[in-house]
């Protein structure tokens, strides 16, 4: 299995969570951006598209903030055929008042129901995402729901260090995939 991590906007640094699980999981796989603080949908998604080319196994999606939406735009235009699920932390409201104006292009896109395993990790209090709003991405998605509680936007300002509780989280994830590909079979 390998593991996608897709970061948000400014990059995850090396207090953040994401970059922690980077690297320490064997198997991982970083997608770069050719710019990180002017973010563009079209431009993100062609270098996630290429980025995949070179994955020939099955793989999981560990995505975070505006990384989330990067990997739900590629999810309704690519082929995903290796995708085995997803691991979606702190969904922004694209469209909400604290969304940063320099990302271009995230706010119309359209959410395609995942046929894999998949869990959407929120805050009670994160600034960029509404309760109502990650209910709504959740229903049309088909994920599972986990609130974690005030833990602002999940990332390197959180203070979670390795994030042991995302980290059981994510094995259950994996323990729901694997049961999911006994089934294909």
């Amino acid at each position: 299995m390998k593991y996608v991590y897709l970061a948000g906007i400014g990059n995850s640094g090396s207090d953040h969570w994401q970059r922690r699980w980077f690297s320490s999981l064997d198997n991982s796989l970083w997608v770069e951006h050719s710019d990180w603080d002017q973010p563009d949908c079209q431009v993100w998604n062609s270098e996630l598209v290429h980025t995949l080319e070179a994955v020939s196994e099955p793989f999981v999606i560990i995505a975070h903030s505006l990384g989330c939406w990067l990997f739900t735009h590629w999810l309704g235009t690519d082929s995903h055929k290796h995708l085995a699920g997803a691991f979606l932390v702190a969904v922004p409201d694209c469209c909400g008042p604290s969304f940063p104006s320099q990302a271009v292009g995230f706010d119309t896109i359209t959410i395609p129901t995942l046929r894999a395993p998949s869990v959407v990790i929120t805050s009670s209090n994160d600034p960029y995402g509404s309760p109502e709003h990650v209910l709504d991405y959740v229903d049309r998605l088909g994920a599972s729901l986990i609130d974690i509680g005030a833990y602002g936007h999940i990332n390197g300002q959180s203070n979670l260090g390795v994030w042991s509780l995302g980290q059981e989280i994510f094995l259950q994830l994996l323990a729901d995939i694997e049961r999911d590909s006994a089934a294909r079979v």
